[in-house]
């Protein structure tokens, strides 16, 4: 059997096509890897790098220690800001690295949260229980 020029760049395109789908899922998921990447670049070199040691402490299971370490929490939440959404549609097509980065991001965040309620609760304790401070 022969095959023409035509039918072989239609078979290598379909197979390209199936190994991106193996690799990556669905076309929509190729297009939201884009938006992330443009979703990272408008981050800025500084959140950039905030989010690199926070996504390095993540896989080395020690996230406290960078976030209570000198992470900036602005930093942390621009970058949800910036890539949330993005990342949970890439979630859903169940994309490792998305899932990675999204917890990591959620994590450092629930540290801020309980950083500020201890705060608080140390604030109230000092006030004392009517506004005052105790003699």
């Amino acid at each position: 059997m022969r095959i023409t020029k035509r039918q072989l760049k239609r078979i290598i395109k379909e197979e390209k096509r199936k190994l991106l789908k193996e690799q990556w899922g669905t076309q929509e998921s190729l297009n939201q890897l884009g938006r992330f990447g443009q979703a990272w670049s408008s981050m800025g070199g500084a959140v950039q790098e905030q989010m690199i040691d926070l996504l390095n402490a993540y896989v080395e299971n020690r996230v406290k220690d960078v976030v209570f370490g000198g992470m900036n929490r602005y930093a942390v939440d621009e970058a949800y800001q910036k890539l949330g959404n993005v990342l949970n549609i890439l979630v859903q097509d169940e994309i490792k690295e998305a899932v990675d980065i999204l917890t990591a991001i959620e994590e450092a965040q629930e540290l801020f949260r309980q950083g500020d309620e201890e705060v608080e609760a140390d604030r109230q304790a000092a006030v004392g229980p009517q506004g005052n401070r105790p003699r």
